[in-house]
């Protein structure tokens, strides 16, 4: 079997902890509910990328990798430590599998697009040897991490992570390129995400029912 050139892994954490800071806007089960359709929508969207090979999900929580094996994902049970811990579980799968280049991506990323996923690999193949793409968050995070090899560089998600990702970068003389893409950006942590993330559907729903003109 041909080693694949990209795999991509998606963390999500359980449905217990999920989306906590939205527990006064919804409750227990719509939490689980929205979290597992932002999953969906990931995991179609990557396997809709070309380029992307491989994609995996980890998480703690069965329902969770029920969801991923139903879209074709495969299912990494996560084991205690933490994101960057769990991380590095999927490193080890990629290296397994004999990727070339990780991508990671949280499942948290609604709006985001195959096209969006495919502005990093592009960004990746114009950088020569080992290199790293990232597109950062709205408030500083990662959303995405391209890296070529997969071990290339320590994960620093969390606080300020996409410049402790480039500071890992230069350190060690590594390429980096910063591919800033509007949707990818996006990620539903708060309220006030969350209810532009449900105009916005609400916007693509009008749009896809609404007559096409002759």
């Amino acid at each position: 079997m041909t080693a694949p050139r990209v795999a991509a892994l998606v963390p999500v954490k359980s449905l217990v902890a999920a989306k906590s800071r939205l527990a006064n806007e919804l409750p227990p089960a719509q939490r689980s509910a929205v979290t597992l359709a932002m999953l969906r929508a990931v995991l179609e969207q990557l396997t809709l990328t070309p380029g992307i090979d491989a994609v995996a999900t980890i998480s703690r929580d069965d329902d969770v990798l029920a969801v991923a094996r139903e879209l074709g994902s495969a299912s990494l049970s996560e084991q205690p430590g933490g994101l960057n811990a769990a991380l590095e579980q999927g490193r080890a799968w990629a290296r397994d599998l004999g990727a070339e280049a990780l991508l990671v991506v949280p499942g948290d990323v609604p709006l985001a697009r195959a096209s969006d996923f495919g502005a990093l690999l592009a960004a990746l193949s114009q950088l020569q040897g080992p290199a790293l793409a990232l597109t950062p968050s709205a408030d500083g995070g990662t959303n995405a991490l391209l890296l070529r090899p997969p071990e290339l560089i320590p994960f620093r998600f969390g606080h300020d992570s996409a410049a402790q990702h480039q500071q890992e970068a230069e350190r060690r003389g590594v390429a980096v390129a910063l591919v800033p893409r509007p949707r990818l950006a996006f990620d539903v942590d708060s309220p006030a995400d969350y209810q532009r993330y449900l105009a916005l559907e609400r916007e693509a729903l009008a749009a896809a029912e609404r007559p096409r003109r002759r």
